[in-house]
């Protein structure tokens, strides 16, 4: 009997260790905008009119260019430098969207070290929906705690209908 409660137990741990979650340590900033407009935060992105969770999201449109996004120095988010960042967000898309996930690192001298930059439409096949989007970016060896991240959505040419950001998250992945 005693055997068999240590194998469920080592079963169980397991089982827990193997469940994929995330470390909440790894997650290095998350931003459900609902917080912005209660502290007197304006920008013309920033909309109540469609949310995937809370009140505000996102949006952008023909009217904006740029939506909020994530800007900081590596060593106010991190003490250990990340080998990838993984960029979440939830985002409701259509299909004629012209919108890029952008994810950049400039050095001091305001060098950019990376830039990557990825259409939406290439990160979901559905259309109309709040989805879960992902990218990984792989960060260089070279870069150091005084460069700054940004990551951010830029909408590069006119186009029917508007995007919604929600629920942004950058986590470490090593």
């Amino acid at each position: 009997m005693v055997k068999i409660r240590i194998y469920l137990i080592a079963l169980v741990l397991i089982l827990n260790a193997c469940s994929g979650k995330e470390d909440p340590k790894n997650i290095v900033a998350f931003n459900d905008f609902d917080a912005l407009a209660e502290w007197g935060f304006e920008n013309p992105s920033l909309t109540t009119e469609r949310a995937h969770s809370g009140r505000y999201s996102v949006k952008i449109d023909n009217s904006v260019e740029n939506g909020i996004g994530f800007n900081s120095i590596l060593g106010k988010i991190t003490t250990a430098k990340p080998k990838n960042l993984k960029v979440e967000c939830w985002a409701y898309v259509p299909e004629t969207a012209r919108v890029l996930l952008v994810f950049s690192i400039d050095n001091e001298a305001n060098n950019t070290v990376v830039w990557e930059a990825t259409k939406l439409t290439d990160l979901t096949n559905n259309y109309q929906v709040w989805t879960k989007i992902s990218k990984t970016i792989p960060i260089p060896d070279s870069i150091a705690f005084t460069d700054r991240l940004k990551c951010y959505f830029w909408r590069t040419e006119n186009m029917d209908g508007a995007v919604y950001i929600d629920d942004l998250k950058l986590t470490v992945v090593n």
